[in-house]
């Protein structure tokens, strides 16, 4: 496209929508016109063709001008024109692979606030904890002097530091707290914009979208979609690279940071007016109506067909079945014609004024005002030299200071076949960052991949060579085996006998395995009764061919598998002989090679998710929004979101590393089986692990699950101390009473003793009441004994007593001290 072609953007509003919007759709053509691949060129570009090529070789489908093209400039003839060459697709596999790994792979999307005002907020949430801090270590010292002028008084220095500890606990020291701050803490903003993301990424079934990405990445060489708003809901769109117009800077990666964009597809009627039929006149609609719908005015014709005021360029191309009608998603099946559309965006440029004043509250701000805003005629103006001595216009009034600047702006639009447009104008909710008004990006976003000074090209692309060289080597292969005869016996006809025949003969050969012949056939005739039976024969075998064939199919698979980077060991074909540690090798190998299509896929889909919240968030400023999802748990998580909570944010969303996940997670893959068996993990924390999404995620999960069982085995040792404690207790009181017992049979056998002699003693003696009181003195002498054992235990019961009343003293004064302390 010539430069001279497009229309000048740097004009006021009102140029711009003048005469219905007319710049805006000159723009919209322009920028149609400047694909090679749009359907109105004599021929799509060799890009296209390639791509084409790719996404049918994918789906097993190869045209036999493709062969030729591929082989005929080097002069070799395979018979395109004559044989039809089968696809025998070794490439598949390798494609597969990758797109199995990409939905396996952590994908952890985290919403941070960028803008100053988020950060000065989470900066002031910092200052506050370390304000906590300093202000537990002063409590905590204040106690300790305290307790210290208090002398005897004071609490013991255990309970004094028990006491300090428990004041420390409540509070992070500057350590934690700046772990916390990097890793945990979320603003009350950010929360709410990590649910957003959340329900988006539900939604919006944001990781299926992002394996068809892949795949259009790795067959095209090319990343391509759209986020925005349709009928109010924001939306993120996988488009076909096929249909993709752009263009950028040769030195900008993005899509989404270049000049213009838009993408063009075909649309049912239905599908059509569910998108922009409330943007279309009535005029419009009718238009379409009658070119999609039977009617009495065009008596049912097909739109192909239908002769109405257009050009000759668009006629030609409704009549043309060259024209693809496949996209991403399949064919349509519907009997409806589809209609061609194109959906842009561009970058122009727009007049602003930035006027720099005090607010209500005395500070000084900076805020945008349109090309319309009236300067007062009594206003002053001065000029100041810039940057690089450009002169600035100042104008100053009341106190504010005024400049004019021109900044990007993306405007938008849509063109329906070639004479019908719609939704042009300003994009509505487009991303721009609050501190920089210059940077300001498509809502189309993509990048290319390998096309570093040269164009671009697809692993598919790398594989295609060889994989065309394959299909002739299989396809030479069958006409080998075809040709193949195997061992021919020389059979003298004469023979046979004449009333078998030669059919015959050859059915008892060739079925029964008899070889029926006779020698005297035609024995009148000289030298035949001296014939034998011929039994040479000639090898019409091309095995040896065929096996070289073989050797050449497999040198060429594993050809394919190097220009891949995917080796037969990731795709899980491993010898029979072969050690774990030369698979494993072997498979890190390959995935070093593949790691830069992963990195640049999941960077493409975090600018993607970046515009996609911002864009959600000024949808959903300043309303009421309530929504329920399901979690891969199955747990229920609710979305509430009231008017004030969306004002003054500008989040950005940050992908962790995917390499570095997925190689942790891979490596507890492989060390389940050992976690298991040597009781270091639990069947759950291996659900944990297969179920995470991130590492962060699953390392929280993990230390909570350690602390958990180490806390359980801590319970369980102190059960088992208590029952060993126990244990010992009752065998000690066992022994104890064994003990008192024997003690207590000796008693009773000396008491037994003794009353025995006390009873022999009054057979022999004659005066046995020595004292004359009238009392045997063996009577008195028991009654002596009882007296002494009663005496013994009221004395220890009032020792018992006496103790126990002191110690109730000591808690009581205790007590009082400590009540004392805490007043």
């Amino acid at each position: 496209m010539s430069l001279t072609t497009y229309p000048k953007q740097r004009i006021s509003y009102s140029e711009r929508v003048k005469d219905d919007y007319q710049h805006v759709k000159d723009t919209i053509d322009s920028i149609i016109h400047s694909s090679s691949d749009t359907p109105l060129s004599a021929q799509p570009s060799e890009d296209y063709k390639r791509m084409k090529a790719s996404y049918e070789l994918y789906n097993n489908v190869v045209t036999q001008e493709e062969l030729q093209k591929e082989f005929n400039p080097a002069g070799i003839d395979i018979g395109q024109r004559i044989d039809d060459i089968k696809p025998y697709n070794k490439a598949y596999n390798k494609i597969q692979v990758l797109l199995g790994e990409e939905s396996k792979r952590p994908f952890t999307a985290k919403a941070l606030l960028i803008n100053s005002e988020g950060i000065k907020s989470k900066l002031s949430t910092k200052d506050e904890l370390i304000r906590e801090y300093v202000d537990a270590q002063y409590n905590a010292e204040l106690t300790r002097v305290q307790n210290q002028f208090k002398g005897q008084e004071g609490l013991p220095e255990e309970e004094l530091q028990a006491k300090i500890q428990e004041i420390m606990d409540q509070v992070m020291d500057p350590g934690e707290i700046e772990k916390y701050m990097n890793t945990t803490y979320l603003e009350a903003r950010e929360i709410l914009a990590n649910k957003i993301l959340n329900y988006l990424m539900h939604e919006q079934s944001i990781r299926d979208k992002m394996n068809d990405s892949f795949k259009h990445a790795l067959l095209s060489g090319m990343q391509f979609g759209w986020t925005g708003i349709i009928n109010d809901k924001p939306t993120v769109q996988v488009l076909n690279p096929l249909g993709a117009i752009y263009d950028k800077s040769p030195d900008t990666k993005f899509i989404e940071d270049g000049q213009y964009a838009g993408y063009r597809t075909r649309m049912l009627p239905s599908d059509l007016f569910d998108r922009v039929g409330t943007y279309l006149t009535d005029k419009d609609l009718k238009t379409l109506e009658d070119r999609f719908y039977f009617n009495k005015s065009n008596k049912g014709r097909s739109y192909k067909t239908m002769q109405y005021n257009h050009t000759d360029d668009f006629k030609e191309y409704y009549t043309d079945t060259e024209s693809p009608r496949d996209g991403q998603y399949g064919r349509s099946q519907s009997t409806l014609a589809s209609t061609l559309t194109y959906h842009t965006e561009y970058k122009t440029q727009r007049k602003v004024g930035f006027l720099e004043g005090p607010n209500e509250f005395g500070d000084i701000e900076t805020t945008i005002v349109s090309e319309d805003f009236r300067i007062p005629e009594y206003a002053e103006t001065y000029m100041e030299t810039g940057t690089f001595g450009k002169k600035i216009k100042h104008y100053t009034f009341d106190g504010m200071d005024l400049i004019w600047e021109w900044i990007p702006e993306v405007w938008t639009g849509m063109r329906i076949d070639t004479d019908i447009y719609c939704c042009m104008g300003a994009k509505p909710y487009q991303y721009r960052s609050l501190d920089d008004p210059y940077m300001v990006k498509l809502g189309y976003h993509g990048a290319l991949y390998s096309n570093t000074n040269a164009a671009a090209i697809s692993l598919m692309d790398r594989m295609k060579p060889f994989q065309y060289l394959y299909f002739i080597v299989v396809h030479k292969l069958k006409q080998l085996i075809g040709r193949d005869r195997g061992q021919v016996f020389s059979i003298d006809a004469s023979m046979i006998p004449q009333n078998m025949g030669l059919e015959k003969a050859m059915y008892y050969l060739e079925n029964l395995g008899y070889d029926v012949y006779n020698p005297l056939q035609n024995a009148e005739q000289p030298g035949a009764a001296q014939r034998g039976k011929v039994t040479s024969s000639v090898s019409l075998s091309n095995m040896q061919h065929v096996m070289n064939y073989v050797q050449l199919m497999d040198a060429l698979d594993a050809q394919i598998s190097d220009v891949a980077g995917i080796t037969r060991q990731r795709e899980g074909q491993t010898g029979a002989h072969e050690a774990v540690s030369n698979t494993q090798s072997s498979i890190i190998s390959s995935s070093n090679i593949t790691e830069i299509y992963f990195q640049t896929h999941f960077r493409v889909w975090e600018n993607m998710l970046n515009s996609l919240i911002n864009q959600s968030k000024q949808v959903m400023k300043g309303k009421n929004t309530l929504k329920q999802y399901i979690l891969d748990d199955q747990s229920i998580a609710t979305l509430n979101i009231t008017p004030d909570d969306l004002t003054d944010m500008e989040v950005g969303i940050f992908v962790a590393n995917s390499a570095k996940e997925n190689k942790v997670f891979s490596s507890l893959e492989s060390l389940s089986g050992f976690l298991l068996n040597s009781d270091k993990a639990s069947l759950s924390d291996m659900i944990k692990i297969f179920k995470g999404s991130s590492v962060q995620e699953l390392e929280r999960d993990i230390i909570q699950s350690e602390r958990n069982r180490d806390a359980q085995l801590q319970q369980q040792q102190q059960v088992q101390q208590q029952i060993n404690q126990e244990n010992i207790e009752a065998a000690k009181a066992a022994a104890e009473d064994q003990q008192a017992h024997e003690v207590q049979l000796k008693q009773m056998e000396l008491n037994n003793k003794i009353q025995l002699a006390e009873i022999d003693s009054f057979k022999f003696q004659k005066d046995q009441d020595l004292n004359n009181d009238g009392v045997p003195d063996q009577l008195q002498l028991e009654k002596a004994r009882l007296d002494y054992d009663i005496k013994t235990k009221e004395l220890d019961l009032k020792k018992k007593e006496l103790a126990q009343n002191k110690e109730l003293k000591e808690k009581e004064i205790k007590a009082s001290k400590q009540k004392a302390a805490s007043k």
